[in-house]
């Protein structure tokens, strides 16, 4: 079920809805990272709970990595991070970030050297550091190393929660970026690195 290409913040764009994603096997690029950044363009036409537009999640298990979803109205940011003990360990955002049929750039960052757990995750919504967040645990020191986890685009647990909108330029780096590097991806004038 791949998505549909539709006209997106830059060029095209990959639409998803209904079980669509994009998906690449055995993605081990982010294994024992302590740092990664995820950049892209969303627009989200209809606000949906739990949807992805990033993941290496299969479910609620401990065999799952990672996943950036939507919350609660479909229009909250979070980033979970598992562990080998504990697949809830998430930093969401405390209010709605989004705006339906609107375009938005997002940016998050994980820091597992950090002390303080709400300094482990970052987002940035328009080149707006969103700092209204809560967590549920302490996000890990690294994102484990598994075997051949499928880099979901688009969704998350096996295509179960696709975004309804678009997703477009998803980048993602496994170091954090300063705001300059970060306002090469958001206005459109340069890829970091």
């Amino acid at each position: 079920n791949t998505p549909t290409v539709v006209t997106g913040q830059v060029g095209n764009a990959a639409s998803f809805g209904a079980t669509k994603a994009l998906r690449r096997t055995s993605y081990t690029r982010l294994d024992g990272k302590a740092q990664v950044t995820w950049m892209f363009f969303i627009k989200i036409t209809t606000a949906t709970a739990w949807v992805a537009p990033a993941s290496q999640y299969d479910g609620n298990t401990t065999a799952s990595d990672w996943v950036i979803d939507l919350r609660a109205s479909g229009l909250k940011l979070n980033l979970v991070v598992v562990d080998g003990s504990d697949w809830n360990r998430q930093i969401v955002t405390d209010s709605d970030v989004f705006s339906l049929n609107t375009i938005h750039h997002v940016r998050v960052q994980y820091d597992g050297s950090q002390g303080t757990n709400l300094d482990r995750a970052k987002f940035w919504v328009d080149g707006t550091e969103i700092t209204a967040k809560t967590a549920t645990s302490t996000l890990p020191a690294t994102i484990k190393a598994t075997t051949a986890k499928v880099l979901d685009i688009g969704s998350s647990d096996n295509t179960l929660y696709s975004v309804v909108g678009w997703v477009d330029e998803m980048g993602i780096w496994s170091a954090n970026l300063s705001d300059a590097d970060a306002d090469l991806h958001r206005l459109e004038t340069g890829l970091p690195y």
